[in-house]
């Protein structure tokens, strides 16, 4: 994508960075079995709470694979070690509805600019950093559970059901 540069939205797309993010999701996926033994709790505490450090941070001349793609696979990557084991409803929650949540997160990131502006936290305090960053990501989690509790869900569940009725409906080749 640094050397191709074309007005074709699908050239544009594939050459971007977000297939690559991606891939590293499923290469995390694939690869935890083998990495999660490697990494301690306690180091895997200090590099989830890095990752999260260097993704509020957001340094726009490194790119958007550096600014939000390494971060991400570090806070990703370090909670599955960090919260192995643990029975955590919320998250799966919010694991559950993580594609919702990717959806309709810029939404709610739009809505909330002007927010964070009328509270004062627009000045580049750390504390107004932390305290922009949790609305950011309250909010945004939050619209995104009802988007998949009112939409998703019930989506899927009609077209599993429609693609289930269909099937049984094929007769089979003998």
């Amino acid at each position: 994508g640094l050397f191709i540069h074309s007005d074709n939205a699908l050239v544009r797309f594939y050459t971007s960075p977000l297939p690559l993010e991606f891939l590293f999701g499923i290469l995390l996926y694939k690869a935890q079995p083998y990495y999660a033994g490697l990494i301690n709790r306690n180091t895997a505490i200090v590099v989830l709470i890095l990752g999260f450090v260097l993704l509020e941070m957001e340094i726009p001349s490194a790119g958007r694979f550096l600014t939000y793609g390494i971060p991400s696979v570090l806070i990703v990557g370090t909670a599955i070690i960090v919260f192995e084991n643990t029975r955590l409803p919320l998250l799966r929650l919010m694991g559950d509805a993580s594609y919702s949540i990717y959806i309709t997160h810029l939404f709610a990131l739009e809505f909330l600019g002007p927010l964070g502006h009328q509270l004062k936290l627009s000045d580049p305090s750390p504390l107004n950093m932390v305290l922009a960053f949790s609305m950011q990501m309250i909010i945004a989690t939050m619209l995104g559970v009802v988007i998949h509790k009112l939409i998703e869900k019930p989506m899927t569940s009609y077209l599993q059901g429609k693609i289930k009725k269909r099937r049984t409906r094929v007769p089979a080749i003998s």
